[in-house]
């Protein structure tokens, strides 16, 4: 209660006298009961009933027409506020709105039938109760309390994917009363009106660090001094004009230039690999569907997680990534999947694991050839298999390195759920700064 409500009751209680309440007391009253009716009639029976009676305030209430269809208030306002010279930004809210079912009659017309707000005439003996309202709010107040300039220096201005989190809300969520401290957002910190930063370096260097660190956005709005959901928004452009900028940095190279690099440890053994790969697993937070649990639980890691294939050339070289699946599709699934056999010609060697003897048949009609070591029969593993095995692991372990690489970038240690929307841009990423490090393996002298 503001200063002047209270000395409007102790003078209309001093005097004893009936006059107008004042704008002030009245914003007081209906905000009071629209909050809370017994709170209202709680504070009112202690001041002696000097308040409003609520029946007081529903007539208030009806000196507004509620008539389906668009409100002359607001466009009267609307114009008027463009006559006073403003420069008008507004933001139109479309929701929906559940309504008690219930017919009325006032003696001229029926009221709570179906209506699009058209005036037309519609026999209510053949219409159905409506039951919910469609609300358009024009909130101009909105834009006045962001107000919030760009890189361009220009006021932010709504668009249809605008959203404001419930957080800058008084009540924690918006209120459709014109009265209440929640009809608009009026909680921002001083950080939030920072502006971003208009040098295209200092929004590569923000996502770099991201990237590397894999802090939070709001460990990051510390350091450039800006609002998290401000970090959160140019890492994600910045993210992925990175992976269109630099899709050529991992390709698919042609047989001659794979044979030209083949380091000596290949050459004896495997000169016609063509490509090492393995799949590997980063941890992500719960999901909060059911069904997306169900895909990104990995019982091998005991937790949910998305799983992709990397292929690395024989000189070190990552050449392949798959997008990202879900924890629980196994390796020969990615595989089959991802298109990489595709990619193959006749004669080609193919390195991987034992997690991919379901690629066999596939590799098979391509007239390729998958290297994979021995698996064990009887207990034990005879002389040529022990040679076999250790020939492969000698260079097949270039594949481990390389993903440990890859996972040097600490956002890979877990994503949280507001990036797994980016997560095929990270991991590609990833594989470009990976790319651009000195080879794994040695070049031939």
């Amino acid at each position: 209660m503001g200063a002047g409500s209270l000395m409007e009751i102790v003078k209309r209680k001093l005097s004893g006298k009936k006059t107008e309440f004042s704008e002030e007391l009245q914003k007081f009253a209906v905000t009071l009961q629209y909050y809370s009716s017994k709170a209202y009639n709680f504070v009112r029976k202690q001041f002696s009933n000097i308040l409003p009676h609520p029946r007081t305030i529903s007539n208030w209430y009806q000196n507004i027409s509620g008539e389906p269809g668009f409100t002359n208030e607001s466009f009267q306002t609307l114009k008027q506020k463009v006559q006073e010279g403003n420069h008008v930004i507004c933001n139109l809210v479309v929701d929906e709105m559940s309504i008690k079912d219930k017919l009325e009659f006032d003696g001229k017309k029926f009221h709570g039938l179906i209506d699009m707000g058209t005036d037309v005439v519609i026999d209510s003996d053949n219409v159905d109760h409506a039951t919910n309202a469609l609300v358009f709010l024009v909130k101009n107040k909105w834009i006045q309390a962001v107000k919030r300039k760009g890189s361009n220096n220009q006021l932010w201005e709504p668009n249809q994917n605008s959203r404001i989190c419930c957080e800058h809300f008084f009540d924690g969520k918006p209120s459709k009363h014109p009265n209440s401290p929640s009809f608009y957002p009026t909680i921002f910190p001083k950080i939030y009106k920072q502006k971003v930063p208009a040098h295209q370096k200092d929004k590569l260097l923000l996502s770099l660090v991201k990237l590397k660190l894999g802090i939070s956005f709001t460990s990051i709005s510390i350091f450039f001094n800006l609002h998290w959901s401000t970090c959160s928004r140019i890492f994600k452009n910045v993210l992925k004009m990175l992976a269109v900028a630099t899709k050529k940095i991992v390709f698919w190279p042609s047989k001659k230039p794979i044979i030209s690099t083949l380091p000596q440890s290949f050459k004896q053994h495997y000169p016609n690999c063509r490509v090492i790969i393995d799949c590997t697993e980063i941890k992500t937070e719960q999901s909060p569907h059911v069904d997306q649990r169900a895909f990104m639980y990995s019982l091998y890691k005991s937790a949910y997680t998305c799983k992709f294939l990397v292929g690395i050339a024989p000189c070190g070289m990552i050449t392949f990534v798959s997008k990202a699946y879900g924890g629980r599709a196994s390796d020969s699934f990615i595989t089959n999947d991802s298109g990489l056999l595709n990619l193959l010609e006749p004669g080609d060697q193919v390195m991987a694991d034992k997690g991919f003897p379901g690629i066999k048949t596939s590799m098979d009609e391509k007239n390729s050839i998958l290297v994979m070591p021995p698996f064990m029969h009887n207990g034990v593993f005879t002389e040529d298999e022990i040679i076999q095995t250790y020939n492969i692991a000698s260079v097949r372990i270039h594949i481990e390195r390389s993903i440990q690489r890859i996972k040097i970038y600490n956002i890979l240690q877990k994503i949280p759920i507001e990036l797994l929307e980016c997560i095929d841009d990270i991991i590609f990423v990833s594989c470009v700064m990976t790319n651009l490090q000195p080879p794994i393996i040695k070049p031939n002298p």
